[in-house]
């Protein structure tokens, strides 16, 4: 993702989520970049929000789904 002016600043951008599903989107300029966080490799949500770009006629890049680990610690 370009970072633009910020890029200087910004070296790495990490999310920690608890649960079954997350959605995380980042903004920059004109490009956005929408991240789905889901357990079990279940792609059901992802496939069916493509659907909708798709009908919208909306243009998008996909990326690979990546395994996350993470290491073992509690969120209180």
């Amino acid at each position: 993702m370009d970072w633009g002016d910020l890029s200087r600043y910004v070296l790495e951008l990490y999310s920690l989520t608890e649960g079954h599903l997350m959605l995380e989107v980042n903004a920059v300029n004109d490009t956005f970049c929408i991240t789905f966080q889901v357990l079990n490799q279940d792609e059901r949500y992802i496939t069916e929000f493509l659907k909708v770009l798709t009908e919208e006629g909306i243009p998008y890049e996909l990326g690979e789904m990546e395994e996350s680990r993470l290491p073992q610690i509690e969120i209180d």
